[in-house]
């Protein structure tokens, strides 16, 4: 069972079938340090699961870069309200780990494929 299968079974507490289908909805990308997988004022459109590496979320605030997260392997990365409500993101997340430049993992998960997910379990 992958880190991911085994995350969503142990936290949403849902049977082998529902973990299946849940992580079906998932693809892998890679990211190289210092790429971008959200930027402030697109459209958050993914949920990223970290499978190796560092996301750093951050913010500018007055010319200077703010961080608010660093989410390692084993945790989600996403700016939440713009993915729930289609709004434009609040937060850059970059891939960051200092002095690695090696290409990075990052699940992520379709907003259009959660909906139909979210839609298809409370019927």
């Amino acid at each position: 069972m992958s880190e991911l299968e085994q995350y969503v079974k142990g936290y949403f507490g849902v049977d082998d079938h529902d973990v299946a289908t849940i992580t079906g909805m998932f693809s892998t990308r890679k990211l190289k340090k210092g790429d971008h997988y959200l930027k402030e004022g697109r459209h958050s459109d993914e949920m990223g699961f970290v499978q190796d590496g560092l996301l750093r979320e951050y913010l500018m605030i007055d010319g200077k870069e703010v961080t608010k997260w660093v989410s390692n392997a084993g945790y989600f990365s996403v700016d939440l309200y713009s993915f729930v409500f289609s709004e434009p993101a609040r937060w850059n997340i970059e891939a960051f780990l200092r002095g690695f430049i090696s290409c990075r993992q990052c699940i992520y998960l379709d907003h259009w494929g959660s909906e139909d997910y979210i839609h298809y379990s409370y019927d």
